[in-house]
């Protein structure tokens, strides 16, 4: 049987620079469903002309290879190509070479401890969250994991740059890197002043940490209870008010047995949209890449991706 062909976006420093040795362990798999057409993620964004391209020679199988921010900058692009082909026109599948892989879980498919979405196809909401960066100007950004403001964030911009004690625990263990990171940035405590606007009115809150998720999967071995499905249309919104940082620790311990409902200071929203006002630059993770904004629009698209299972 003739193998579809299918463009497959390869993050090579993801997990510490493992990206490729650990994307040997699956290609065989990858392989035996499609004929790849493997490009490599670059800072300069060169692969998303490749992406464009392959859509105009009727390439409609798209993989990412790397990890949650590998999969939402590959929605992304797929999403601002879209006057080339609709967005629900193509199938998106992944292969999770990534630290905490949020968008396999919970992992139907792996191949030598590896995740995999490659087979059949399930719709699945694509977000959008529009936001005004540093500098004050206007962007936009798909995603189809998650969003965040606080100490989620602080964690994920220091997870990813790192000091020598952190990256010497990656190499080894990355769920205690990832628990080194939050713990370090819950350590410096201080919470974010932001505004709500949701459709029922306004509120100002302090959060600890404030997500916007299309998945009940934080990072690593961290969940919410929350009611989320990947294609509901709503986003779960879920706040964790300052409450001082044994507080905001307990709260950790407590997702890291998927316990949010009903824990002081615990609130969560089901919503179609969300505006999130900081008056000032404030890190904001958005499919664990992280950037920096003072207003932040979320909402989800009309229309939906075909994910892989």
């Amino acid at each position: 049987m003739r193998r579809p062909p299918a463009l497959v976006l390869v993050n090579p420093a993801a997990r510490g620079g493992t990206g490729q040795e650990r994307l040997a362990r699956a290609w065989p798999e990858l392989v035996a469903r499609f004929a790849p057409l493997p490009v490599e993620l670059d800072g300069a964004g060169r692969w998303r002309g490749a992406l464009r391209h392959a859509l105009d020679a009727g390439v409609r199988h798209f993989v990412a290879a790397g990890g949650d921010g590998t999969v939402g900058s590959l929605a992304d692009a797929l999403w601002h190509a879209r006057d080339r082909v609709p967005l629900s026109a193509v199938t998106l599948g992944a292969i999770g070479l990534g630290s905490s892989n949020d968008f396999h879980k919970p992992a139907r498919a792996t191949r030598a401890g590896v995740p995999l979405r490659l087979d059949g196809a399930e719709w699945r909401d694509v977000g959008c969250v529009r936001y005004a960066d540093e500098t004050g100007a206007e962007r936009e950004r798909a995603f189809l994991v998650s969003c965040s403001f606080g100490v989620t964030a602080s964690a994920n911009a220091f997870f990813n740059r790192g000091d020598p004690l952190l990256r010497a625990i990656r190499r080894r263990w990355t769920a205690g890197a990832i628990a080194y990171a939050a713990l370090h940035e819950i350590a410096r405590g201080g919470g974010v002043a932001l505004e709500l606007v949701r459709p029922d009115g306004r509120e100002r809150v302090r959060a600890a940490s404030l997500s916007v998720l299309k998945t009940a999967h934080l990072a690593g071995g961290l969940s919410f209870d929350t009611p989320v499905r990947a294609n509901d249309g709503v986003l779960a919104v879920n706040l964790v008010e300052d409450r001082g940082r044994l507080a905001t620790l307990g709260m950790l311990l407590s997702l890291a047995r998927g316990r949010f409902v009903g824990r002081p200071g615990a609130r969560h929203w089901s919503l179609p949209g969300l505006v999130v006002e900081a008056g000032v630059p404030v890190p904001l993770e958005i499919d664990g890449e992280v950037v920096r904004a003072s207003r932040a629009r979320f909402d989800v698209l009309a229309e939906r991706i075909r994910a892989c299972a």
